[in-house]
C-alpha cells in the first residue's frame, strides 16, 4: 500500500504516432479525392469526347440538336468545348448557334435528374448566331430563300409544316420529353456574324454579346437581359449593304413567355430594350421595304444617334434619333422628292404622358410626278418642313394617332401644266400652263383617317381652262379643304379663290384671241364635299368681274341673231359683272348680274351708246357645255343715244327694258327662237330729225319725232304696238318738199309662220296732219291722210324687209303725185289727178336696195287710178292709168323720163305692168329693151 506522497503513473502515447495517423488519415483522403478527381477526368472526358453526350441530348434532333467537335473537362463542372453548336426549331422559327471555342459551368444534376441543359458563366469566341421564320409556300419565292441564311440539318426552304402537332406533347406534361436549354451569365467575345431572315451583321463587324438564354421547346422562352456592344459593324439586307461602321451598343430582354399562348402582340409587350446607336448607310433604298411601308428612300444616310428606349414594348422617355439623308429622295404614291434631308425625333423626359415629337427637313427640294411614260417636274423650293407628334407609342400599334404637319413655302413651279395630271379628264376646269410660285400646308390625323391643308398659287401668266372659256393673266389661287377622308375618297368643306389682277378671257378654241380684258377677276368656289371621283358634281361658286372690257369688238355676235352685224364701239367696252351659281349633279342654278355706264355697239353705220344693267336668273344650266334655262332676265338701257359715227346724236332713249325667259337657251348656238321676251322702249326723241334722216338714210330737212314701244312675245306669238309721233317733220326729194306732223301706231300680232323672223303688223296705221307739199307741180296746204295696213309684216333677220297691204284715205292725191311724180306731168294733167276725197288700196314693199307700190287702185272724186311703181338703185319705173269722166291717159316713168298715152291703155298697162315688176325682182330686162 502507497503511502503519502506516492505516485500514480498513467499510460502516456507517443506524439509523434498521433501526427502519424493524421497524415495517414489526409493521405487516405487526399488519395480518395485523387482517384475521385482522376476517375472525373477520364470519365467526364470519355463521355464528352464519345457520342454518349450527343445521345443523351440529341433524342429530337429537328427540336433541338446540340453537338460539337471536341469536349473537356478538368474541372468537376467547368468544361471546354470547340465548335459548339445549338440547333432548334419550332413552328415558326429555326435558329443555329454556333461557338467556335467556349468554356462553361454546367449543372450535371440538371443534366441528369431534369434533362436540362444549363450552362453558366459562359465564355465564348467565333460566334455566329443564324435564325429564320418558316413561311407558307407562296411566300417562298427564289429571291427569298436565296437570302436566307442556310441552317445545316434542316431544309433549303423553311416552309411550314403541313403536318398536325403533337397535341399531347404540346399540351400535356407526361408526354413531354424534349431537352431544355439554359444560359447564363453568357459572354460572346468575337461575334463573328447574326444573320436573322434576309438581314446579316456580317463577320467584319467587331461584336461583343453579354447574357444569357432559356428555351424550353414548345413551353417556355425567355432571352437576357443581354447587351450587344458592336464596333464598326456592317449590317446587308438580301447581300445589299444597309449600314456601315455601326458603333455603339444594345441592351435586350424578352420576358418569360409561352409559345404556345402568347401572340404576336403580346410578344412585343413582353420585349425591352434600349439602344445607343450610330453609323451610316450607303444606300437607305437597300433596307426592306417591310420596315418603310409605301415610303421608298433612297440615298446616303449618316445615323448620328438612335438612342430608343422601349419597355414592355412601349417606347419611352429620353428616346432620341437624328439622321441626316445628304442628297436623298423619297418616293410615295407615284411622286419623288429629293434634297437633303434631315430628321431629328425625340420623347423627351417631361411630366405627362410620354410623346414623341419630329421634324424632318428638306432643303433644296425638287419634286416630280414619276407615272410611267408621264413623268414631269412638279416643283423646286428651297425647303420643307414637316412636324409630327404621337402618344401612341406601342409597339405593336406604332404611331396610330400620329399628327403630322407638313409646310411648303416659296416653291417654284416652271409650268402650272402638271397640275393638269391631278384633274380628272372630264372636269370642265383645267391648267394648260403658266409659271408660278407655290405654297402648301397639310395636317393630317392618322387616327381619323383623315387630313386638312390649305395652299396657294401665285402666276403672273397662268392659263386656266374653265368650261368653254380660257383665263390667261396674273392669277393667285387661295385653296383650301376642312377634311380629306382618303378611304372614302372625299373632301369635305372645300374652299378655293381664284384672283385674276390682269388677264383676258378666250374662247377654249382659240386661246390666242382676247375676248375680254379683266382687271380685278375673282372667282369664289366652295363645296361642303367632293367626291373626289366626280368633283365638279355639286359645288357653288361665285364670279365678280368689277373692271373689264371687251376687246374682241365682235363678241356679241355669238348672242345675238345672225343676222345681226353688231361690233362694240371703241372706248365704250367696259364693264362690271357678277355671278352666283350652285351646282347640284353638274346643272347650274343662280344669276348673272351685268353692269356697265357707257357701253356703245355698232350696227351697220349706227353707233348706239347707253348705260346697261342686266340681270338673270337661270336653272338647269349644264355650265360644262352651254345649255340652260331662263327664269327671267331683264336688261336696261338708259340714256341711249344713236349717230352715225362723228356726227351727233339722231335720237335718245330714256330707256329701253327687255324681259325674257325661255326653257332651254344654248350659249354655243344662241338664238331668240323659243324665248318669251317683253321689250318697252320709253321716251324715244329726237329734237332736229334731220339727224334722224341722216341716220336712216332719208332726206328729212326739218321737224321732231317722239317713239315708245310695248311689244310682248310669248309661246312663238307677239303682241304690242309701237308709238311714232312726229311734228314739223320735212323731207325733201328732188325738188320736191312734203312736211307737216304724223302720228305712227304700229300694232304687233305675232309672229308669222316661215323661215324667216316676221312680225305681223296688220292694224298699224299711219295718220298725217297739216302736209304741206311744194316746189312740184302738185302743190298741197293743210293736207291730212290716214294709211291702215290691212295686212303687213315685217321681216327682222336678214335684211330687214317690210311687205303690206295698205287702204289709204286722204283729203286728195297731191302729196303722193308730188313725191312720186315731181315735176314730171303737164299741169293739165296734174289737175286732172287731184282726186278729192281720196280712198284706196296699194301693196307696199320697203327693202334695202328696192322701194315699190304695186297692184294700187285708187278712187277720188271722179278720178279712178290703177298702177304700179318700183325705185331701185340707178332705176325708176312705173306705169298708171288715170280715168276721169270718159276719159283715160296712161303715164310711164322710167330712168329717161315721164310719157303720157292715150290709146290702147289696156295692153299697154299689162305689158308696163309686166315691166315693172320684173324691175323690182331684178331683171334690167324691161329697161335694156327701151
Amino acid at each position: 500500500m502507497a503511502g503519502p506522497g506516492a505516485c500514480i503513473a498513467w499510460p502516456v502515447r507517443d506524439s509523434r504516432g498521433a501526427k502519424s495517423w493524421l497524415r495517414r488519415v489526409i493521405t487516405w483522403f487526399g488519395v480518395a479525392i485523387l482517384s475521385l478527381y482522376a476517375l472525373y477526368v477520364a470519365g467526364i472526358n470519355v463521355f464528352l469526347s464519345t457520342s454518349s453526350f450527343e445521345k443523351v441530348l440529341d433524342q429530337d434532333p429537328t427540336t433541338l440538336f446540340i453537338s460539337y467537335e471536341r469536349g473537356w473537362s478538368i474541372w468537376p463542372g467547368r468544361v471546354h468545348a470547340k465548335h459548339l453548336t445549338i440547333r432548334s426549331s419550332d413552328s415558326h422559327v429555326e435558329w443555329l448557334l454556333r461557338i467556335e471555342t467556349c468554356t462553361f459551368d454546367i449543372s450535371f444534376f440538371d443534366l441528369a435528374a431534369r434533362k436540362q441543359f444549363h450552362l453558366t458563366s459562359v465564355r465564348g469566341s467565333g460566334v455566329t448566331f443564324e435564325a429564320r421564320q418558316r413561311v407558307d409556300a407562296p411566300a417562298a419565292t427564289p429571291e427569298y430563300v436565296d437570302a436566307l441564311p442556310p441552317i445545316p440539318g434542316f431544309p433549303r426552304i423553311p416552309l411550314k409544316p403541313n403536318r398536325l402537332p403533337d397535341l399531347q406533347e404540346k399540351w400535356d406534361d407526361r408526354h413531354y420529353h424534349l431537352w431544355t436549354v439554359e444560359l447564363e451569365d453568357v459572354i460572346a467575345e468575337d461575334v463573328r456574324e447574326v444573320w436573322i431572315d434576309t438581314v446579316r451583321l456580317d463577320a467584319a463587324s467587331r461584336l461583343r454579346v453579354t447574357g444569357g438564354f432559356f428555351l424550353k421547346p414548345i413551353r417556355r422562352v425567355h432571352v437576357g437581359p443581354a447587351r450587344v456592344e458592336v464596333t464598326d459593324g456592317r449590317i446587308t439586307a438580301k447581300d445589299r449593304p444597309v449600314a456601315e461602321s455601326v458603333t455603339g451598343s444594345v441592351d435586350f430582354t424578352l420576358a418569360a413567355f409561352d409559345p404556345r399562348t402568347t401572340t404576336g402582340d403580346e410578344l412585343l409587350h413582353r420585349m425591352s430594350f434600349a439602344t445607343d446607336l450610330r453609323g451610316r448607310s450607303p444606300d437607305v433604298a437597300n433596307v426592306p421595304r417591310t420596315l418603310t411601308g409605301i415610303v421608298k428612300v433612297a440615298g446616303p444616310a449618316e445615323l448620328r444617334r438612335l438612342a430608343l428606349k422601349v419597355r414592355d414594348g412601349v417606347v419611352q422617355e429620353d428616346s432620341h434619333a437624328d439622321v441626316v439623308v445628304p442628297g436623298g429622295s423619297v418616293e410615295v404614291l407615284h411622286h419623288r422628292v429629293e434634297g437633303d434631308l434631315a430628321l431629328v425625333a425625340d420623347v423627351p423626359d417631361a411630366p405627362g404622358p410620354a410623346a414623341l415629337s419630329f421634324r424632318l427637313d428638306a432643303r433644296a427640294l425638287t419634286a416630280r410626278r414619276i407615272v410611267p411614260d408621264d413623268e414631269a417636274l412638279l416643283l423646286r423650293a428651297p425647303a420643307l418642313g414637316v412636324t409630327g407628334d404621337a402618344k401612341a407609342l406601342d409597339l405593336a400599334a406604332p404611331l396610330s394617332d400620329l399628327h403630322v404637319v407638313a409646310a411648303l413655302d416659296g416653291a417654284d413651279m416652271p409650268d402650272a401644266h402638271v397640275l393638269d395630271r391631278y384633274v380628272p379628264p372630264d372636269a370642265a376646269f383645267g391648267f394648260e400652263g403658266g409659271r408660278a410660285r407655290a405654297r402648301a400646308k397639310i395636317e393630317a390625323w392618322i387616327a381619323d383617317r383623315r387630313a386638312s391643308g390649305e395652299g396657294a398659287l401665285d402666276a403672273k401668266d397662268l392659263d386656266l381652262s374653265v368650261a368653254k372659256t380660257r383665263l390667261v393673266g396674273g392669277t393667285k389661287i387661295d385653296a383650301s379643304f376642312g377634311a380629306w377622308r382618303w378611304e372614302l375618297d372625299r373632301l369635305d368643306d372645300v374652299h378655293a379663290k381664284v384672283h385674276v389682277a390682269a388677264g383676258s378671257i378666250a374662247t377654249a378654241g382659240a386661246p390666242e384671241k382676247h375676248l375680254v380684258d379683266v382687271r380685278g377677276f375673282d372667282i369664289a368656289v366652295d363645296a361642303p364635299e367632293v367626291d373626289l371621283a366626280d368633283p365638279m358634281r355639286v359645288f357653288e361658286a361665285s364670279v365678280d368681274m368689277p373692271d373689264s372690257e371687251i376687246v374682241d369688238r365682235g363678241l356679241l355676235r355669238h348672242y345675238m341673231p345672225r343676222s345681226a352685224d353688231m361690233t362694240i364701239a371703241k372706248g365704250h367696252a367696259r364693264f362690271d359683272a357678277h355671278c352666283r351659281l350652285k351646282v347640284r349633279d353638274h346643272v347650274g342654278a343662280g344669276t348673272l348680274d351685268l353692269h356697265a355706264k357707257d357701253l356703245g355697239f355698232t350696227v351697220a353705220k349706227l353707233e348706239l351708246f347707253a348705260g346697261l344693267r342686266g340681270h338673270a336668273r337661270v336653272h338647269d344650266w349644264a355650265w360644262e357645255h352651254g345649255d340652260l334655262a331662263i327664269d327671267e332676265a331683264t336688261i336696261d338701257l338708259t340714256k341711249v343715244t344713236a349717230r352715225r359715227a362723228t356726227e351727233a346724236p339722231a335720237f335718245t332713249v330714256q330707256r329701253i327694258a327687255m324681259r325674257a325667259r325661255t326653257d332651254r337657251f344654248s350659249l354655243s348656238e344662241p338664238s331668240l327662237h323659243g324665248v318669251d321676251y317683253h321689250l318697252v322702249v320709253e321716251d324715244a326723241a329726237t329734237d332736229d330729225a334731220r339727224r334722224l334722216g341722216a341716220l336712216l338714210a332719208i332726206p328729212i330737212e326739218s321737224g321732231k319725232a317722239h317713239a315708245s314701244a310695248d311689244i310682248t312675245v310669248a309661246r312663238g306669238t307677239a303682241t304690242g304696238g309701237v308709238k311714232l309721233v312726229g311734228e314739223g317733220a320735212g323731207v325733201r326729194f328732188d325738188d320736191t318738199h312734203v312736211a307737216g306732223d304724223f302720228d305712227v301706231d304700229v300694232v304687233v300680232k305675232g309672229l308669222l309662220p316661215g323661215e324667216d323672223a316676221r312680225v305681223d303688223l296688220s292694224g298699224s296705221r299711219i295718220t298725217l296732219r297739216d302736209v304741206k307739199a311744194s316746189g312740184a307741180k302738185a302743190r298741197s296746204t293743210a293736207w291730212k291722210g290716214e294709211v291702215t295696213l290691212l295686212s303687213g309684216a315685217l321681216r327682222l333677220t336678214g335684211s330687214p324687209a317690210f311687205d303690206a297691204f295698205v287702204q289709204v284715205r286722204a283729203d286728195d292725191a297731191n302729196p303722193i303725185l308730188a313725191i312720186a311724180l315731181e315735176n314730171s306731168l303737164p299741169k293739165f294733167l296734174i289737175a286732172m289727178l287731184k282726186a278729192p276725197d281720196l280712198s284706196g288700196q296699194a301693196r307696199i314693199t320697203l327693202q334695202a336696195d328696192r322701194k315699190a307700190i304695186l297692184d294700187a287702185h285708187v278712187r277720188g272724186g271722179d278720178v279712178v287710178l290703177v298702177g304700179d311703181y318700183v325705185r331701185r338703185p340707178g332705176h325708176v319705173r312705173g306705169a298708171l292709168t288715170v280715168a276721169k269722166g270718159g276719159v283715160s291717159a296712161g303715164v310711164k316713168l322710167d330712168d329717161e323720163g315721164t310719157y303720157v298715152r292715150l290709146f290702147r291703155l289696156a295692153k299697154w298697162r299689162e305689158e308696163e305692168k309686166k315691166a315693172v315688176v320684173d324691175l323690182f325682182r331684178g331683171s334690167d330686162h324691161a329697161h335694156a329693151e327701151e
